[in-house]
């Protein structure tokens, strides 16, 4: 399991409830993305938000991210200013990578 996280802070001109539908729009569109098991967003403050998106596999989201994103992002982007983007991820994920295993339970040496 690995999220994806992003930081948004409002832009003066946006709208709040402008942002908030298109941060709603962003979790519908990666949803729709294979490998992608849940997304949201949260409010921080008044003027900031969070999106987070589960994955299944960063690599297997790198290649199932869909044009509908990039349009929702390219909206969101109109309304608010990406602060920071992080990819967070399991120990034994990484672990499985960085050993070259290439399943997970070869990483973990599970029967």
């Amino acid at each position: 399991m690995a999220f994806v996280v992003s930081r948004w802070e409002r832009r003066d001109n946006a709208d709040r409830d402008d942002l908030a539908g298109a941060a709603s729009a962003w979790c519908g569109a990666m949803r729709s993305c294979p490998g992608v098991g849940r997304a949201r967003f949260y409010w921080v403050g008044t003027d900031g938000l969070v999106t987070v998106a589960e994955v299944e596999s960063f690599e297997a989201f790198d290649h199932s991210v869909t044009g509908e994103v990039d349009q929702v992002e390219l909206h969101l982007g109109d309304l608010a200013r990406r602060m920071w983007s992080e990819r967070w991820t399991d120990p034994a994920v990484t672990h499985a990578v960085l050993s070259g295993a290439t399943t997970l339970r070869e990483a973990l040496d599970l029967p």
